[in-house]
Formats: structure tokens, sequence, C-alpha cells
């Protein structure tokens, strides 16, 4: 068989290599900082044989990649969305830091803690990213505080 000839595939290694050439574009095109995060969450998977941590890696690997966050609500176009979604970026980002400085963590802790990468929550607490629903939720866990206290629209 030369090298131009495609050697026939069962349908399920299409899928597979499909999948796989997706990734690989969308963590290409993430910023080098994400980049590092994805191959270190990665490495974990191979190092652990733990259910609840592979289940937190691939969490934490999604949210990287932009899988669909939980709970959003419709912004309002124009400029009073965009300083909406600022100030609650603001909101959520003196929070997330004023709690995780009050329980004595640093960044890595509550990274470890949470199942989320250091370099997401730096982000979170600098208000550069705005957290979905599903970050807020392991971050309130994580800091054993209730959901409420990061995301007012959260219900008690």
């Amino acid at each position: 068989m030369s090298t131009m000839e495609v050697m026939p595939v069962a349908e399920g290694q299409r899928a597979m290599a499909l999948a796989i050439e997706i990734v690989a574009d969308r963590v290409g095109r993430l910023a080098a900082e994400d980049r590092e995060s994805m191959f270190r969450l990665f490495r974990g998977l191979g190092e652990t044989r733990d259910e609840e941590e592979v289940s937190s890696i691939l969490a934490a690997m999604r949210e990287i990649l932009g899988g669909k966050p939980s709970g959003l609500r419709p912004m309002v176009a124009g400029e009073e969305g965009r300083g909406t979604l600022a100030r609650w970026r603001a909101f959520v980002s003196a929070k997330v830091l004023a709690a995780r400085k009050a329980a004595k963590l640093t960044q890595v802790q509550l990274a470890r803690r949470s199942g989320l990468p250091q370099s997401h929550i730096s982000r979170i607490e600098a208000g550069r990213l705005s957290p979905s629903r599903a970050t807020l939720e392991r971050l309130a866990e994580a800091l054993e505080r209730p959901l409420v206290d990061f995301d007012p629209s959260g219900e008690r």
C-alpha cells in the first residue's frame, strides 16, 4: 500500500481520531498559560487511578477548553451589559481572593483542594476570567463557604 492510500479504519477509530484532532486544535489555540495547565492536568491523568481525582482533572480540562458551563444567564447587549459583566467579575474576584486569604491558603493550595489549575484561580482573582457556576461551586466547596458568597444569584 502506498503512502497516498488510506487504510480502512473502523468507525470507532475514525471517531477517536477526529476527537483527538479537535482537542489538539483547541489546545493549540489556548494561551500559553492554559496550554501548560492542560499538559499538567494530562500528566496527572496518567499518574492517578483514583476515580474522584480523574473526574476532577477532566472537569478542570473541560473548564479550560471552554466546555459548556452551567447556570448561565443571558447578558444585556450594549454598554450596560459589558459593565454588568465587569462588575460581576470584580465582585467574584474580590470575594474569592478574600475567602482564600481568610482561609490562609495559597493559590496552589486552593487549586489542589478545588481541582482547578492554579493559573485559573489566578485569573479569577485578577478579574480576567468570568468563572462558570460549576467553577464557583468547586471554589465554594474547597473554601467551605456557601455558593451565594461568590455568586449572589446562587441559591442559599
